[in-house]
């Protein structure tokens, strides 16, 4: 059976086991996710190069205002700083295409090495997820 804790635990702790049966009160650690980064770009970007990704910032929102010219957002390499789960959303803002290019050596979709995707539409956008090999639109 289950032995339950003799007082009640401090505001937002929660309940551990100790696989034994014993129930205790504790703070609770990790978990919650992490909210996605924002980013206005309204000039051609490398992702990542001059970017320090973090395990907990795996997921980035770019709204590329193309008004002025065609954009290109340039991946970054997948290696063990990107890998499986690096999320990107991609957001045309304006008259122009935006391209998306992955490095030489990754593709999108499981197309040709280094071949650009573009979004043809304003207000399109692609959601990229890194599955630790290549780049898949979602």
């Amino acid at each position: 059976g289950l032995n339950w804790p003799q007082a009640d635990g401090s505001p937002d702790q929660v309940l551990k086991t100790d696989g034994a049966g014993q129930l205790s009160f504790v703070d609770q650690s990790g978990g919650g996710g992490s909210r996605p980064v924002v980013y206005s770009v309204n000039a051609d970007t490398t992702i990542g190069a001059d970017t320090t990704i973090l395990s907990t910032e795996l997921e980035r929102v770019y709204i590329v205002d193309s008004s002025a010219a065609l954009r290109t957002m340039t991946l970054p390499q997948i290696t063990g700083d990107v890998g499986n789960g690096y999320r990107l959303n991609i957001k045309r803002d304006g008259g122009n295409n935006v391209n998306i290019t992955p490095n030489a050596a990754d593709n999108i979709d499981g197309g040709t090495d280094g071949a650009s995707i573009s979004l043809t539409v304003d207000k399109a956008a692609f959601t990229l997820v890194c599955d630790g090999t290549n780049w898949q639109i979602i």
